[in-house]
């Protein structure tokens, strides 16, 4: 059962997550050569002339110092790259603000050393976190921070169980008495929505992995990469949102709702011929409550993924996927994860009657690409014989973007079928449709990789 009410509509959200945050103190102007390091990246002072990544001037003063500092940690001063690890607010006195650009306890490992001459400038702890540590709330309810770049967000009631009793009490009909609440919880979904670049890491982060690598890459364009790898054998640990909702009938009356721990159970990307790059995706929640939704957010300026802009690429080990570029023309390609993330209720007394925790079902997790292409009799020959051995295929999906933007998916599948046999016709031309599902080198199983000149935190 869906909502049907219309009118003015908006779903935002934020990550039910701490970053950890660090300061550094510089109260005396630094020496030449006097150092410091974040995140591995590592920054020395010179006198003047600063021109390559890692220098920083001392200044003409302090304050000159500061702002500097500041600008190599951006990557604003023309050389330095912007830190991947962390941003640095301006210095308020003699402190600057240190953020870790991804939420949770992966930011309270960074490292932050210093060899100052002057003792007095300092970091306040070896790692990042020391003033706020980075932490993972889930199910804890946040405000939103930005606006969810979709068309539509479908909302059901499945998770909701009711009992009413119909009791026996002489009559010729039965006696329904209170209805009694039993279970709470929403899921939500949505579908050949379009993929907007700015809010992949979202998605990915809620459905992948709560803690992607994060490196930048000079240009130009400058870019940074996301990384995020599923292993057969290791915890993804993704994060959880709150979504908000706000519903009109377009005439001043609303209603604003939130929902906590929200994460997604399934992702999904289509490409089609002429069309945008599509994605679809249902996940679960807590049960919608009234909650004024946070005021003064906007959607990110986006760029929309083109389906022509991709590329398929098959090999045969995971470490050279991307090495064969598929060269008959592939008409269209499907790919769906379901990570076997799913609600838990335990007993302890909820009295919201929401689920505990989320918990990973090993049973549910796949992985599937169907793949529709024009192949010559060489190529359709190798992969028959594949398909019927049961060899695992390493295929990489390419989608180009402007301004660098880039996304890849790897990952390892066999044929589903042991023969290439359906064969089917498009503008006269006979294609061939192979379906895939996922498969493991007992290491590798899926990585989804991410280009983007301009994102770098998750907002």
């Amino acid at each position: 059962m869906t909502n049907t009410i219309e009118g003015l509509r908006a779903t935002q959200w934020g990550f039910e997550a701490v970053k950890a945050v660090g300061k550094l103190t510089v109260d005396t102007q630094p020496t030449a050569a006097d150092t410091f390091t974040i995140g591995g990246t590592v920054y020395t002072f010179v006198a003047s002339g600063a021109n390559t990544a890692g220098q920083v001037n001392r200044g003409a003063d302090l304050a000159a110092a500061k702002l500097n500092i500041v600008a190599a940690i951006n990557g604003t001063d023309g050389w330095n790259t912007p830190n991947p690890k962390v941003t640095a607010a301006a210095f308020v006195g003699n402190d600057c603000t240190l953020t870790a650009r991804l939420p949770g306890t992966a930011g309270n490992s960074i490292g932050t050393t210093e060899t100052f001459t002057a003792a007095t400038n300092i970091f306040n702890g070896a790692t990042l976190g020391t003033t706020t540590s980075g932490a993972i709330a889930r199910g804890t309810a946040v405000a939103a921070t930005s606006k969810v770049a979709v068309e539509k967000l479908e909302w059901g009631d499945d998770d909701e169980s009711l009992y009413m009793p119909k009791f026996a009490n002489g009559m010729l009909i039965r006696n329904r008495g209170t209805a009694q609440a039993t279970k709470h919880g929403t899921r939500f979904s949505f579908s050949d929505q379009p993929v907007v670049w700015e809010q992949l890491p979202h998605w990915l982060t809620m459905a992948l992995k709560g803690a992607p690598v994060i490196t930048y890459q000079a240009g130009p364009p400058g870019l940074f990469k996301w990384v995020w790898t599923r292993t057969p054998n290791a915890n993804p640990a993704p994060l959880s949102v709150t979504l908000e909702r706000l519903f009109s009938d377009g005439d001043g009356a609303t209603v604003e709702q939130r929902a906590a721990y929200a994460m997604l159970s399934e992702i999904g990307l289509n490409y089609a011929q002429g069309e945008h790059l599509r994605m679809s995706g249902a996940g679960f929640a807590r049960r919608m409550q009234s909650n004024a939704v946070t005021p003064s957010l906007t959607l990110p300026t986006p760029e929309i993924g083109v389906s022509a802009l991709s590329r398929v690429y098959l090999d045969a080990a995971f470490a050279n996927a991307g090495d064969t570029l598929l060269s008959e023309q592939v008409i269209g390609w499907q790919w769906g994860h379901n990570n076997g993330l799913m609600p838990l209720l335990t007993a302890e007394g909820r009295t919201d009657l929401d689920f505990t925790k989320h918990q990973i079902d090993a049973n549910n997790v796949s992985a599937d690409l169907k793949l529709t292409a024009l192949l010559d009799p060489t190529t359709y020959t190798a992969e028959q014989t594949a398909a019927a051995a049961g060899t695992i295929r390493a295929i990489q999906v390419k989608v180009d973007g402007g301004g660098g933007r880039l996304l890849t998916i790897d990952g390892l599948y066999r044929h589903a079928k042991p023969a290439l046999f359906k064969i089917g016709s498009q503008d006269g031309q006979d294609i061939v449709e192979m379906e895939l599902v996922e498969a493991t080198d007992q290491t590798n199983f899926l990585e989804v990789t991410l280009w983007h000149p301009s994102v770098g935190t998750l907002t």
